[in-house]
């Protein structure tokens, strides 16, 4: 790992998984909380709200291949993650039912399609090192679960669920910025190749 952690666009890559597993642990693990004990929702509503969280995902998952013949990875790239914090944010700052169904599918559609094609980007510049980079992008997003998981807890514990909620907003934002940094690194690598 040492070894391809040394160049700066891996590390940047470990940096953005650490973004997207806080982002997405975050909201799949603490959004049901954060609308039934922050925001007064009944819990079957809370639920059926998070799933249009997993349905903006879904879709990303399986169709942010698509875009590739419009976008650049790198590009692409971006607009998921604004896609993610503009979702993050209308969650936390938007009022009433219809602000939070467009919010966790935004913030779906972000974090839904950018594990692969973060990945086979890596992967298309270092084929050879492939399983390494798997597991730099597994870990590094089991770093941001770990994080958000515990970190949103302890938070809520000190000030409860309505404000410890801005972990996931701050980390969109976190992710967004990583992938920034990512994207104008790969496309350095490309103008030199």
């Amino acid at each position: 790992y040492g070894v391809v952690l040394r160049q700066p666009l891996f590390l940047l890559l470990l940096l953005v998984m650490v973004g997207y597993g806080a982002a997405e642990w975050g909201q799949g693990n603490w959004f049901v909380s954060y609308a039934v004990d922050g925001l007064a929702l009944p819990s079957e509503d809370a639920r059926l709200l998070l799933a249009w969280f997993t349905g903006g995902m879904v879709l990303s998952r399986l169709g942010f291949a698509l875009l590739l013949r419009w976008l650049s990875a790198a590009r692409l790239m971006i607009l998921l993650g604004a896609l993610a914090l503009s979702g993050a944010l209308l969650i936390k700052l938007g009022l009433g039912s219809l602000w939070l169904i467009l919010g966790n599918f935004l913030l779906g559609l972000g974090v839904g399609g950018l594990f692969p094609l973060m990945l086979a980007t890596a992967m298309d510049l270092d084929s050879d090192n492939g399983p390494v980079l798997s597991g730099i992008a597994s870990i590094g997003s089991s770093i941001g679960f770990q994080f958000a998981g515990l970190f949103t807890g302890l938070w809520a514990q000190q000030a409860g669920i309505l404000q410890a909620y801005w972990i996931v907003p701050l980390a969109c934002g976190w992710l967004l910025l990583m992938i920034i940094l990512f994207s104008r690194r790969l496309t350095l690598l490309s103008a030199k190749a």
